[in-house]
């Protein structure tokens, strides 16, 4: 069961009975599964096992800990929580993490420096400001329609008629940005260089 497995690596790290509990409790808490703690981890969904993960490398006082995607097969609201708790644990208690990550904007968001491997090399390692600024091309603004109450054929058709003068709204703020002529009918998107970030 999930406490089962909590109060185990509580033991381990050698926090005394009396405080065993409550840091079980805590460490449920801090990762919204006081709902699943009496279910049997096998139960569990994909994002619940990330969660008991977390809670379980949190445990005791631990100085450094390693998170391999951590917020693999979570929804974004859950991704969004895991975010939370991983920044606290790194402003507010002093941790080490190091992460391993698919998702270039968690990467962004939590990251220190990032480290690019491909291949089982090292490409490129630096602050997020450092690579986007050595490799990336720039950032895009994607620009889609919403559906609402209208289908998909009706919302193209008004749509493509607005395209113009998106496109001229971005040049007047961004004259150096690209329109993207590959970009499906139902959406517009631009390049803007990164020199142009003041202007966003």
């Amino acid at each position: 069961k999930v406490y089962e497995h909590l109060e185990l690596i509580g033991r381990l790290r050698g926090i005394p009975e009396a405080q065993l509990q409550e840091a079980v409790k805590q460490a449920a808490e801090k990762m919204n599964l006081m709902t699943e703690i009496e279910k049997f981890s096998e139960h569990l969904s994909g994002g619940n096992k990330r969660k008991l993960s977390l809670a379980m490398a949190v445990l005791g006082n631990t100085k450094v800990i390693f998170l391999d995607e951590p917020t693999a097969g979570m929804d974004p609201q859950n991704r969004r929580v895991i975010w939370h708790h991983i920044k606290d644990l790194k402003f507010n208690h002093g941790l080490t993490i190091l992460m391993t990550t698919h998702h270039l904007d968690e990467a962004d968001e939590l990251a220190d420096r990032i480290a690019i491997l491909a291949k089982g090399k090292l490409h490129s390692i630096g602050t997020s400001h450092f690579l986007k600024k050595t490799f990336g091309e720039g950032y895009q603004l994607i620009i889609t329609p919403k559906y609402e109450g209208s289908s998909p054929q009706e919302i193209e058709s008004s749509f493509s008629a607005l395209k113009e003068t998106l496109h001229n709204t971005v040049k007047q703020y961004i004259p150096t940005s690209q329109l993207d002529l590959k970009t499906p009918p139902d959406m517009i998107k631009f390049s803007l260089p990164f020199s142009s970030a003041d202007k966003f």
